[in-house]
């Protein structure tokens, strides 16, 4: 089989003067485009900053007089003021706004924003704060952008002016000093062979000057000198090859490398006295051989014996040039040898191999010791594979043993989890037994808030304030609240409010109590609310007594929310209560 050698498209020639054009060009392109690039985006970072820095002025410079002209209901300065505002740069549309509703504005409300500004507007007054409203400010970047693009359009139009003219400018200088004599350089290769090495190369064109292409002309003319003196000594070379080539192949047949050569013109091979060995018989035998090489082919056996006769094919038809592999094979006296065999193709005659080289050297030593590490290795993975086994049974059996322990562990949870509701089944009891009604509407409330409330997200502040209004005014003289700004956590919110009606309004004492405090803090994972009822000294009896659902609360507090209930009497006619309860806890 012969292939057509592939065919080199056409050379498209081009002017180098053209060429070093373009690549000017495009090279000043490039860096007007870097520098502009980092020009326009200093302006454009300048430009928001001052943006930003009016904000900033705004915001220390009308704030406050705004609060102050809102607070005195000057709608004039008012105007005056936002005015002014929209004087800042990129200011289109100001407006003030009091709980949702619009109260001022100026500027144009339809104009397109990018970015709005707000500000609270507040006022203090006798220790008491007042929220005003809210100022809003729309900014708008078009005049920026429009300034950017102007400044884009004339530093584009400028670079591009001063690097068109520049670049004919060079092209002018690289034709005027370089092309010329390049042209000439050029017309002297193409005419150059070997057969005129005594020509030499001469440019000609600057008799009293010297530059970088003239020195290129000296280098070609004295390489011109050393290929004439190469080619004598490549003559006197190749008569000494003839005497190396026969003294090499007597140094392969005296070394222990199996060597054979292939000629395709006979169809015969040459081999040394090691390469008849090898294969099982003797160098004549091999040399009579009428083709030899299909012949060496068939010898080839073992698991890849299909892959590697297809290979060795494909050289034949000149399709590989190299081949290098362990080859397995049974020679020509059936004996099983394993030989490291290179076959190279040295030559070829109409895309087909010519000559080829045959190189093998005895690995069959070799290959049988590695077939013992093999087997030996086989052996102890089947031992590894049978102790991981084992070990995968006895992990099965901790597996199980592992469940059932968890399970008495489960069983023994849940005997204590029902020792825990004892105090509230004797809280039970002891009421039915009493026939207290009060503590069995209390059990009976609490057991409507468990069922049928649910954990939600409150402000605890709030709701404790809300709760105040509503009970504690009614019933108190003087009461004073110590609250958070706010307390976010998720709980149950009438548990709250009904812990608080039976600390404080259910209590004894609440009636005649002249004044009180209630607390609400943090400590860690902790919160506290403490209660302080300051009692006539006529009353004093009545701080020794204690609610009737005083258990109740305990048993909640501490069972529900993993903490601890207290009520006691300070300073003679003072009752202080408080709870604390976990912010975090498990369901």
């Amino acid at each position: 089989m012969t292939t057509r050698p592939l065919q080199n498209p056409p050379v498209k020639r081009r002017h180098i003067g053209f060429k070093l054009l373009s690549y000017l060009l495009g090279f000043s392109f490039m860096a007007t485009l870097i520098a502009f690039g980092a020009i326009l985006l200093s302006d454009y970072y300048r430009g928001i900053n001052e943006y930003s820095n009016s904000i900033t002025q705004i915001r220390s410079g009308y704030q406050q007089s705004l609060s102050y002209s809102l607070w005195n209901f000057d709608t004039r300065q008012i105007n005056s003021q936002l005015e002014g505002i929209l004087n800042f740069p990129g200011v289109v549309y100001v407006h003030i706004e009091s709980e949702g509703n619009l109260i001022h504005s100026a500027g144009n409300v339809l104009a397109n924003s990018e970015e709005r500004h707000s500000f609270p507007l507040s006022y203090q007054s006798a220790g008491n704060h007042y929220e005003l409203g809210e100022l809003y400010i729309d900014i708008d970047y078009t005049g920026l952008y429009q300034e950017l693009l102007d400044k884009t359009l004339e530093i584009l139009v400028t670079q591009f002016l001063k690097t068109f003219s520049v670049s004919v400018f060079v092209l002018f200088i690289v034709r005027l000093l370089i092309t010329r004599r390049l042209k000439v350089m050029s017309d002297w290769a193409e005419s150059y062979s070997l057969s005129q090495l005594d020509q030499p190369l001469d440019l000609n064109l600057h008799q009293h000057e010297h530059d970088e292409l003239d020195s290129v002309a000296d280098a070609i003319n004295t390489m011109r000198n050393k290929i004439k003196q190469d080619v004598r000594e490549r003559q006197k070379a190749q008569s000494q090859l003839e005497d190396i080539k026969e003294r090499l192949a007597l140094a392969i047949d005296n070394a222990a490398l199996g060597f054979c050569q292939y000629h395709s013109h006979n169809d015969r091979i040459v081999c040394n006295h090691h390469f008849a060995t090898l294969m099982g018989s003797t160098q004549s035998e091999l040399e009579r051989l009428s083709h030899p090489l299909e012949h060496i082919r068939d010898l080839i056996s073992g698991d890849m014996r299909a892959e590697q006769k297809e290979r060795f094919n494909q050289l034949l038809y000149g399709r590989l040039n190299r081949l290098q592999n362990c080859v397995n094979l049974i020679d020509f006296s059936g004996k099983e040898k394993w030989l490291d065999a290179t076959v190279q193709i040295t030559r070829f005659d109409e895309n087909l191999p010519a000559e080829i080289l045959i190189c093998v050297v005895d690995k069959t030593k070799e290959q049988i010791a590695s077939h013992q590490a093999q087997e030996l290795t086989l052996s102890l993975e089947n031992k590894v594979t049978k102790r991981t086994e084992e070990l995968y049974e006895e992990q099965q059996r901790a597996k199980i043993n592992i469940q059932k322990l968890s399970q008495q562990l489960e069983r023994q949870q849940q005997n204590q989890s029902s020792c825990l509701d004892n105090p509230f089944n004797n809280l039970l009891l002891e009421g039915m037994k009493q026939g207290n009604s009060a503590l069995l509407g209390r059990i009976q409330q609490y057991l409507d808030i468990v069922l049928n409330g649910q954990h939600t997200m409150l402000n605890l502040s709030q709701s404790i304030r809300q709760w105040a209004e509503q009970q504690l005014p009614l019933q108190a003289s003087q009461v004073t609240l110590k609250l958070p700004l706010s307390l976010i956590l998720e709980e149950n919110e009438p548990l709250i409010c009904f812990l608080l009606e039976g600390m404080l309004v259910q209590d004894p004492l609440f009636p005649a109590c002249e004044s009180l405090e209630l607390t609400l803090s943090l400590s860690g994972n902790q919160a506290r609310i403490e209660a302080c009822l300051d009692v006539p000294t006529a009353q004093e009896s009545l701080l020794q007594q204690q609610p009737d659902s005083i258990g109740l609360h305990q048993y909640i507090i501490r069972s529900q929310m993993a903490g601890e209930f207290a009520r006691e009497v300070v300073s003679g006619n003072q009752l202080k209560v408080e709870f604390t309860f976990a912010l975090i806890r498990e369901r």
